[in-house]
């Protein structure tokens, strides 16, 4: 089982000082101020770093966390709630943006936090194409149509129906074909099948 730490931000600081001015030795300082002799190594050198806080670096930063909350949220709010499936999707399309190594798609324990953190939760649905119906107004028809002119321009598909898929929240296909599956939809909203 792993110590736990012993000694403050302050006599870290302290140690790093004495032992850089040649006052005392790592290992004098190490048992003075209960500071593993490996940990003051590292900070004296400068592999670690004072203040700064140790684990995993986030997957997303909080204003990319907030946008894509946001963006969940609309959706939803639109009739179009996404599954887990394509919010890790985006997530990893989000940070490939800034960090382009980056291959994997964000964990189920991420997606889980992430909804805790965004009042967020998986409903369950069984008619997706109800739903959208419900929600669509004259303005968002337009806007979508828009932006499909837009695209099918933009990618070069004007000729290439065969390279045009349709999906929605429960995935590619036909719906006979599609696997029943939850989708994101912010805390307190009802989806078209809670109200029946």
């Amino acid at each position: 089982m792993a110590k736990y730490k012993q000694y403050t931000e302050e006599q870290l600081v302290t140690a790093i000082n004495k032992v850089k001015t040649g006052l005392i030795s790592k290992s004098k300082a190490s048992k003075l101020y209960k500071i593993p002799r490996k940990t003051l190594s590292d900070y004296i050198l400068g592999k670690s770093i004072i203040g700064k806080k140790g684990g995993p670096k986030p997957y997303l930063t909080k204003s990319q966390d907030s946008s894509l909350a946001n963006y969940v949220k609309y959706m939803s709010e639109s009739g179009f709630g996404l599954t887990r499936k394509v919010l890790q999707t985006f997530a990893l399309s989000v940070t490939q943006k800034s960090c382009p190594s980056v291959q994997k798609p964000p964990s189920k324990k991420w997606c889980q936090k992430f909804f805790k953190e965004t009042q967020i939760i998986l409903k369950d649905t069984q008619f997706p194409t109800e739903i959208s119906s419900c929600c669509i107004i004259t303005r968002n028809i337009d806007e979508y149509f828009k932006l499909l002119h837009s695209t099918i321009n933009k990618l070069d598909l004007q000729d290439k129906p065969s390279q045009i898929w349709n999906a929605d929240e429960a995935g590619f296909g036909k719906e006979t074909d599609q696997i029943k599956q939850k989708i994101i939809s912010p805390t307190g909203t009802k989806t078209h099948t809670d109200s029946k």
